[in-house]
């Protein structure tokens, strides 16, 4: 398998108009729908997750935000196959190895990082927009892993790093983002996702991955 999941990828923002409102919290949607687009080979918009997420209750708030069990929800609803990576402490050891293995194996990833202001592109130098505070928590899609040296897709010399659909990164179209191993793993670690952590979430202590198998 080349450094890229087989087929089209979709990458696009997760800042839409949707029922009328301007909807800033659909990081979630927005994964959801570029890992759909890559499973089913046909584009899904982030709107259109965001509808059936709203009509099946599977929102916290109608700014579009939701938790792992929602997004899992989702994905089984919408006939997909899954995992799920439990929660194992304040820091995941095995986390790029996780990444790393299903990205081989063609695997689609849906992930969620609690530092999401150390994402930064290696590419285009974008970063995710954090507003008036640095970025949090963010879900993206990983689509692909590249073990270091020189990269068919950029043409260049990258590190090792995967390759990502980030609807919230400052890159205009439908451009992918290379995220360094390095920059992932100070991204990736996280304190518990419970009622604590993020109130309204039901989730409890689950770690933010969902996997998808096309």
């Amino acid at each position: 398998m080349g450094e890229l999941l087989p087929g089209k990828i979709w990458r696009e923002s997760q800042f839409y108009t949707v029922n009328g409102a301007r909807r800033t919290g659909m990081c979630n949607e927005n994964a959801i729908a570029m890992v759909e687009s890559w499973a089913t080979q046909s584009y899904v918009w982030t709107g259109t997750i965001y509808e059936r997420m709203a009509r099946d209750k599977q929102l916290l708030n109608a700014n579009g935000a939701s938790d792992i069990a929602q997004q899992h929800a989702r994905l089984v609803a919408d006939g997909f196959q899954t995992e799920t990576h439990p929660y194992a402490g304040n820091n995941w050891p095995d986390a790029l190895a996780w990444l790393h293995n299903h990205l081989d194996a063609g695997h689609g990833i849906v992930l969620m990082v609690a530092n999401g202001a150390a994402l930064v592109d290696s590419i285009g130098g974008g970063k995710d927009y954090s507003g008036a505070k640095p970025l949090a928590f963010h879900s993206f899609t990983p689509l692909g892993h590249h073990p270091g040296g020189f990269s068919q897709h950029a043409q260049r010399d990258l590190p090792a790093g995967v390759w990502c659909a980030d609807g919230d990164n400052s890159a205009v179209g439908n451009v992918l983002q290379f995220y360094p191993d390095t920059v992932l793993a100070a991204a990736i670690p996280a304190p518990p996702m419970d009622e604590d952590s993020w109130p309204g979430d039901s989730c409890g202590p689950v770690r933010i991955v969902c996997m998808v198998r096309r």
